[in-house]
Parts: C-alpha cells; structure tokens; sequence
C-alpha cells in the first residue's frame, strides 16, 4: 500500500525537507518564480555577481516556518488534505492515516496527468516511473554535450549505486543489459551508445519500485548536464529531486511543455506545488532525525478537533446567551417603561393634589389663615397683591379732551398688564402656600397633605425599581456588546480551523471497530 509508504516517509523526513514542502504548497507562486528569474536577468545584464533569488525566497520562508519537528508531519498533512480537498476526518486509526496517503497519492496522479497530457498512467507507481524515465531521457540527450569530466561524474554514480546493490540485483542487471561486467568502462560504454534510458530500464526491471527509493542521487548527478542550479543543494537531507525540479528553468520548461498557460496559474501551480511535494517527501526517508510515530500525529488531530469542538460550543452558547440577553432586555424594557408610566401618573396626580389645595385656599379668608404662623408671610405678600389688584383694577376716567381721554387709556392699559402680573404671583403664592402646608404639615388640608404623602413614597419605590430596570438593561446591553464582538472573531476562527484542517466539522464515532460519520 504505497499510502502507508507515503505517510511513513513524511514521518520520517527531516525537519528541513518537511519545512520545504510546507513552503512549496503554501508560499510559492508563478508569480513569485517569474520575478525571480526576472531579477536574475537584470543581475547577467548589469553584469552584477550571479544571485539566485528564488532559492534566497525559499531560504527566507523555509526559515520563516516556525513548526516544531513534532507539530511539522501533521502541518504538511493538512496542507495535502487542503489544497486537494480531502478530509482528515479519519486520520485518527493508522488504517485511516494510511488511507488518506492513499488518497493524496491519488490526487497526486491527477496532478500529474493534467501536467502532461501524454501520460495514460493511472497508479502513483505508472507516474513515479513515467517521472523519472522522463528526467533520465533528458539527462540522457545533454549526456553526450556534457564534458568528459561531467560524463565521468554521471558514470561513477551509476557506478557507485550498483555496486550498493545485493549480488543477487547483481546478477540480475547483468542479465538485464546482457553484459558481463558491471564496471565504469561497461557503464560508459552503455551510456555512449544507449544513453540513459536503457540503463534506467534495466534498473527498474531488475529492482522494480525500491529502485526510485535511491536514484534521486543518479538524478542529483546528472542534473549539472542539464545546465541547472541546485536550490537546495545546501541540505545534507534527501534534497536532489526538488532540487532539479523546483528549479525555475525546469519548471518554466514543465510549463511549455505541459501546456500550462499563466491564465490558469493558480490551479496549475497548487496541482504543480503538491506534486513536487509529494514527490520530495516520498523519497526522503533519511532517518537522521527522530521519526514522529501515529500517535503524535493522532495527538496533534484530536487537539487541533478538541479545540474547533471548544469554539463550536462557545459559538453556540453565545449564540444562546446573545438571544438570553436580548430576551432580557426587551423584558426589562418594557418593566422600564411601566415604572415610566407609573412615576409619571403619581407626578400628575400630587401636582393635581397641590393645584387642589390651592385653589381652595384662594376660597379662605385671608384672615383666618394668618391665624397660622408659618403662614403669616405668604398671607401678608399676598393681603399687599389683593391691595394692589384692587388699586390697579380701578379704571381711570380721563377728561373731556382727547388727549386727557388718551392719556387715561395708556394708563388703564399699563395697569391690566400689573394686575396679570399680579394675579399670576398672587396664584403662585397660593401654589407655595400649599406646598409650605404640606411640607410643614401645617394642620390644614390633612386628607390631601396625607395622600401627597402616600404618593411620594409610592413613586419612591416606583423610581428606585425604575432605576433599576434601567442599570440592570444598561449592564445587560454592555454583556451583549461584549458577546456581539467576541462571536465574529470566534467564527472567523472556526472558519479559517475549518478551511485549514478539512473535515474537523465531521466526527468518528467507534461502534464494534466500525466508523460511524456524524457531521
């Protein structure tokens, strides 16, 4: 099951090789590989020292990665599963971890076909050997432009790898290329008159799949006669095949032959990217560095899914507290407005009260109220007003001339005008005369002093309770301002947990070792 390889090898990868494929699928761009070569244009035309500045943006990002080596395996596991679409939902058995490679593998060969339109394979293996026989083909045809020194570096490998081989491979590859010597002169021999390929074929045939397992150091070899920089030659870990491929030139010459155009090249360069990260991490068992197991990948799934189960029950219990609260505040509101109605009812019903009592005060006898020492100042003010209103109130009759007549009228007007005045005060005496009765219980008007009284104190309690509907709404307002601006930055993160780890919504539920989806 070339799954469970595929999971193994992302296991095992070094933390650097894990850092770049991280990059290729999430920073790298069409865009981003153009002005790269762009700017080196510029740099052979200014004559400035050769910078490759693509590789100086991969190193920048790869450095920018701030996984550690254990959250790493599960990262780039979940930008596969996002940029082809696969659910995670399963990847807490090793059967479904293993099955997930599967899938990716698939997506893989997808990838792979729509980049070249001439292959008809249809397993990850038809693509790994379609992939490499095609590299060998051009290592192949600059085989003879290269120099003898590049020729004898690209014999020695081969060199060098079959003589890693067990005797009975050996044997075997004799067979194969029907010689009877495996040496550097056989091997150049074969390669001056063969090229690549029929070596190649015969490898493949005498080791089958483990054979791709080791010959990307063959390819890191013959990559100097194809004229290409190796990015990533830096890295002591499984670097070479990436390195050839992601190399600009290569994938400009990918993109012309393959036909793709930079107006799909968004799609293309996703399908591009995780092809040449599949492909990268496939054969990068080094085990140089420790192997992360299942269970941390299971562990890291089940934290990130325990977290995103967190959010959807917060969302939701805000959700249900928002809706508590505005619940609360529509009750409360209308509480408010009843406490409203009933302060003002009591307001209008005491200032009717005091309206009563004065106007029957203006029925007493003046007299009869000074009787009363509190009162004795109001009634002097108004015994003077009842002078002057009556003073005023006389019309003056002027003489026979008509200035004399006149002059009366001015007058007679500018008395009307004291007399409201007058009245108008004298009223407002009266008003403060029942106000001071009752304020002072002055033993007057007992009955209406003492329903004044009763009424105050029910609009007292009728303003406390109102005051209260309103802290309690101006609080409740506050917690759902609060609520309101903490739900769209939860959501924003169960969407992004969601768009970034697909399938977290969906949850396995084990009955008698069978799955059971529930979304």
């Amino acid at each position: 099951m070339q799954g469970a390889t595929f999971i193994t090898s992302i296991q095992s990868a070094s933390t650097q090789n894990l850092k770049q494929a991280y990059v290729l699928m999430t920073k790298t761009s069409m865009t981003k590989m153009i002005s790269s070569k762009f700017l080196e244009t510029t740099d052979f035309i200014q004559r400035k020292k050769k910078f490759d500045h693509y590789q100086h943006f991969i190193d920048k990002e790869v450095e920018l990665v701030d996984y550690t080596r254990e959250e790493l395996p599960f990262e780039v596991i979940a930008v596969f599963a996002k940029r082809y679409d696969i659910s995670l939902s399963s990847i807490d058995t090793q059967q479904g971890l293993h099955e997930f490679g599967d899938l990716i593998l698939n997506k893989a060969v997808q990838s792979y076909r729509s980049m070249n339109k001439k292959f008809t394979g249809t397993t990850f293996e038809d693509v790994v050997h379609h992939f490499f026989k095609k590299m060998f083909e051009e290592i192949g045809k600059k085989y003879k432009e290269g120099s003898e020194e590049e020729k004898e570096e690209l014999e020695k490998a081969f060199e060098s790898f079959i003589a890693d081989l067990p005797e009975h491979q050996k044997e075997k590859l004799k067979k194969e290329l029907n010689v009877s010597e495996l040496s550097q002169q056989m091997i150049n021999r074969i390669l001056a008159t063969n090229g690549t390929v029929v070596l190649f074929s015969a490898l493949v045939n005498t080791m089958g799949f483990s054979f791709y397992m080791g010959a990307t150091s063959l390819l890191a070899s013959g990559a100097s006669l194809l004229g290409l920089t190796l990015p990533f030659a830096a890295y002591t870990s499984m670097t070479s095949l990436i390195a050839v491929l992601a190399n600009p030139l290569f994938f400009l010459g990918v993109i012309a032959v393959s036909g793709l155009y930079f107006t799909k090249q968004r799609t293309k360069m996703t399908e591009m990217m995780c092809f040449l990260a599949v492909m990268q991490l496939f054969f990068s068992q080094d085990g140089k560095e420790e192997t992360s197991s299942f269970d941390d990948i299971k562990q890291k799934w089940q934290s990130k899914y325990s977290h995103y189960q967190y959010l959807v029950q917060e969302i939701k219990e805000i959700a249900t507290e928002k809706a508590k609260t505005t619940n609360l505040i529509d009750r409360y509101s209308e509480n408010k407005s009843t406490f409203e109605e009933k302060v003002a009812n009591v307001k209008k019903s005491i200032a009717q009260q005091h309206v009563n009592i004065s106007n029957d005060l203006q029925t007493m006898r003046l007299e009869k109220l000074a009787e009363h020492e509190m009162l004795v100042t109001i009634v002097h003010q108004l015994q003077d007003i009842e002078r002057d209103i009556d003073f005023k109130s006389k019309k003056i009759i002027g003489g026979q001339g008509v200035i004399e007549k006149m002059k009366a009228s001015v007058l007679n007007s500018k008395n009307a005008v004291v007399v409201k005045e007058r009245e108008r005060k004298r009223k407002k005496l009266y008003s403060d005369m029942a106000n001071l009765i009752v304020r002072k219980d002055v033993p007057l008007f007992d009955v209406e002093s003492k329903l004044i009284s009763d009424l105050k104190d029910r609009n007292i309690e009728n303003q406390r309770k109102l005051n209260d509907m309103i802290d309690k709404i101006q609080h409740l307002k506050e917690q759902r301002k609060q609520l309101t601006k903490r739900y769209p930055l939860l959501e924003n993160e169960r969407k992004e947990m969601l768009k970034k780890y697909p399938g977290i919504d969906k949850v396995i539920h084990r009955v008698e070792d069978k799955h059971v989806l529930y979304s």
